[in-house]
């Protein structure tokens, strides 16, 4: 593989991924609503706390190790060395997960852990994160090396496929915890083996690159530590966070608080389709312009691809939070009506955390890891405070607020470590910190805003006592449109590109001309 492979130029990799991640957001929603109900609040709940607590795991022993594989290839595509040693390091991390809880299952701490869980379930979600994490490995490096097409291709097959099997199983009420857990470990598993291919086709895995010498092995291994080290105390913090909330609130709410708070979680998560589009597309972005010192490039990605994303996933989520309970509805039925209040404050989570991933990659390309470090020992631990505060029980001095309290916490939270991250990366590329700070509350009040009107007009239009709420969505939605087209044409900063750019962008997406695969800065030539 030399800089002379041809691939698709960002836009139209970008215009790709959202194409396949918007369709893939349906099939997610409409396999949330079969899972949620066949389930009910009590076993999904069960199901989340494990699958929740898995993957954080899974991320602490990596210390973000695959985010240095991913830059480094995105900096140098040639570089295949780092695939070869991370191919080792991946088995280790994969060893180390499933024997956790094997060992944790020896030595009688699985209550302790993992609060009224099944042993043989906790083993077979630790393989299924596993699994999971190889298809999220193995597409970083599809998108590293721009094979960003196959890969959504081959996601999207996937997905298709994972949906027909939960319905298949839903109709013959054969769909269960036991069952879920195989659907997904087969569909993740033929997921690895088509990528593995797809990659195997570019050159990657050319076979001498699985054979690294001990100098190769020691400068590679060496590298990835000097990077992931400032990162340690930052994923053990996280992940210790992450699992006190979800821990408290088993302990003193139970399982089904815990599935109405899942199930929120998860509606926000399935709307938040930016976040999967562009997330590695900018980190690659970043890692080239800062290979090359092109601050002007890296500024242009700040400004234009990230607010523009920012705006987007809130213009869907502000509508779904004012109209909370539609939505519930839809995806978990009645006996998850009680999470509409979860889910109102809960869809601003994504909007938030969209904005902090894409910011945070600047920081990871430009691999200040002690940074981000620091960042979370400060937010972290406050809030763990919090979330007791919020949730734990009244005889403590707490307010017992259940799924609801923790909700309020994730969300403030997000918002403060977000505008920390924001902080660093204006001072960085010579942003103006204020104004997008501004442009975060003014974008979240004005849609929120708008939605509220919008819901309020469709009940005028249709009867104030109206019970039909499909229709109270759907009309409210088309005046939502019309009333957010009014003020996106009128106040395009709001948006962070002009109608100029957007066409230039749009036009750039749809030819299928190729561009080198030494990195030039697309963003900055077709966004300026």
């Amino acid at each position: 593989m030399t800089d002379g492979v041809a691939l698709d130029s960002f836009p139209r990799r970008f215009i790709y991924k959202l194409a396949t991640n918007v369709l893939g957001v349906f099939l997610t929603f409409f396999q949330a609503s079969l899972v949620s109900r066949a389930f009910g609040p009590r076993t999904y709940g069960d199901y989340n706390l494990l699958i929740n607590f898995f993957g954080q795991f899974v991320a602490f022993v990596e210390m973000r190790s695959s985010t240095f594989l991913y830059t480094s290839i995105s900096r140098n595509r040639t570089g295949t060395r780092v695939v070869a040693v991370y191919f080792y390091v991946a088995l280790a991390i994969a060893v180390v997960v499933v024997l956790f809880p094997l060992f944790a299952i020896a030595v009688g701490a699985r209550n302790a852990i993992w609060p009224d869980q099944n042993a043989l379930t906790i083993i077979a979600v630790s393989i299924v994160s596993v699994v999971v994490w190889y298809t999220d490995l193995l597409s970083k490096i599809c998108d590293a090396v721009g094979a960003t097409l196959s890969l959504e291709r081959a996601r999207m097959v996937s997905r298709i496929l994972l949906f027909i099997a939960v319905a298949v199983a839903m109709r013959w009420t054969l769909l269960n915890f036991q069952s879920y857990l195989t659907l997904q470990l087969i569909s993740n598993a033929l997921l690895v083996l088509v990528l593995g291919i797809a990659l195997a086709r570019t050159g990657v895995f050319a076979r001498q690159t699985f054979h690294p010498t001990k100098l190769e092995m020691r400068s590679t291994l060496g590298d990835m530590v000097s990077y992931s080290h400032p990162l340690f105390v930052y994923t053990l913090v996280a992940f210790a966070g992450n699992y006190a909330d979800r821990w408290l609130l088993q302990r003193f709410h139970g399982s089904i608080e815990q599935g109405l708070f899942s199930l929120a979680l998860n509606i926000g998560v399935a709307f938040n389709v930016l976040i999967n589009a562009l997330h590695p597309l900018v980190m690659r972005e970043f890692s080239v312009a800062f290979e090359q010192q092109d601050m002007q490039r890296a500024r242009n990605v700040f400004t234009k691809l990230i607010l523009a994303s920012y705006t987007l996933s809130a213009f869907f989520l502000c509508y779904a939070a004012v109209n909370a309970d539609a939505f519930i509805g839809i995806v978990g039925g009645e006996s998850f009506q009680d999470a509409a209040g979860v889910f109102a404050i809960m869809a601003f989570l994504p909007i938030l955390h969209n904005y902090s991933m894409l910011s945070g990659s600047a920081l990871y390309a430009a691999h200040k890891t002690k940074l981000i470090r620091n960042i979370g020992l400060v937010t972290m631990p406050l809030g763990v405070a919090a979330t007791f505060l919020l949730i734990g029980p009244n005889d403590y001095g707490a307010l017992s607020l259940g799924a609801m309290g923790l909700a309020v916490k994730v969300v403030a939270l997000e918002f403060i470590g977000n505008n920390i991250v924001l902080y660093f990366n204006c001072r960085m590329l010579g942003l103006n910190f204020g104004k997008h700070v501004l442009h975060q509350v003014s974008v979240i009040a004005l849609l929120a805003a708008a939605a509220y009107v919008s819901r309020q007009s469709a009940h005028l239009i249709l009867g104030a006592t109206t019970t039909n709420w499909l229709s109270v969505m759907l009309l409210g939605g088309l005046i939502y449109v019309g009333i957010s087209g009014f003020m996106f044409y009128f106040s395009p900063s709001l948006t962070g590109v002009d109608k100029r750019e957007a066409l230039a962008f749009l036009k750039q997406a749809l030819s299928k001309s190729q561009t080198s695969a030494s990195p030039e800065p697309t963003i900055s030539r077709g966004l300026e």
